[in-house]
């Protein structure tokens, strides 16, 4: 009988280098859209033979536009299928902190708040906050020097820039932080796994979603059951 091992990791660079190692034993990864994009430059991903997938039927239409935009190649051959959409990312707040859930992501840039809130160290998401606080397009921000000014305010408020989902998450759990862009699945998990005063809100400037992917890396030791799972 197979024994079925699943992990979880802290940051997608993890799976990355092992890929990259060509030593792994990984049959699929849950993975972020980024480290897709890199992984199939890189020529570490199987492409997925989703025309003789019968689950395939069932994937919304705006989601297999955004895997043949994204993550096919000049073949026209795919290389993922959806997992799941999360909210990248919600605003995570601390319920014993507040009375009622913050509205704007105006909250990172309390002064009363030092040292108690943090930010995501993703240029792109630290930038897009800043723009929806600007009242900008954060798809097409019109002033870049107003972006980088807010987040030059905002930094010396910040107890760190959080790199890996685990330590963001704990900084949640433990009380350093009471507020701060985060995962909505980790901010459920801090709640219901941990037992931490943790809710998520999206601010009334909005937020962005993103897609998680399957993905079966080159040389994963059992394909055609990994294709199954994926179906």
């Amino acid at each position: 009988v197979e024994t079925v091992n699943v992990s979880g990791y802290a940051s997608p660079g993890t799976w990355f280098t092992k890929l990259q190692s060509g030593t792994h034993s990984i049959d699929n990864i849950g993975a972020t859209g980024e480290f897709v994009g890199r992984s199939m430059e890189n020529d570490l991903l199987e492409p997925l033979p989703v025309e003789r997938m019968p689950g395939w039927e069932d994937v919304p239409q705006s989601y297999k536009d955004d895997v043949e935009r994204y993550f096919t190649d000049d073949e026209g051959r795919a290389y993922c299928v959806p997992e799941s959409t999360v909210l990248a990312p919600a605003l995570g707040y601390n319920t014993d902190h507040f009375d009622s859930p913050p509205t704007s992501w105006e909250v990172l840039w309390d002064e009363s708040l030092e040292g108690k809130v943090t930010m995501w160290d993703r240029s792109y998401i630290a930038g897009a906050v800043a723009a929806r606080v600007a009242g900008q397009d954060w798809r097409d921000p019109s002033d870049w020097g107003e972006i980088e000014e807010l987040l030059a305010q905002q930094k010396p408020l910040n107890r760190t820039y959080w790199k890996e989902y685990q330590a963001g998450m704990q900084m949640f759990i433990n009380e350093e932080v009471v507020a701060g862009p985060m995962t909505m699945g980790r901010l459920f998990t801090a709640r219901f796994d941990h037992g931490a005063p943790i809710d998520y809100v999206i601010p009334e400037e909005g937020t962005q979603y993103s897609m998680d992917q399957f993905v079966i890396p080159t040389g994963a030791p059992h394909p055609r059951a990994s294709t199954q799972f994926l179906d």
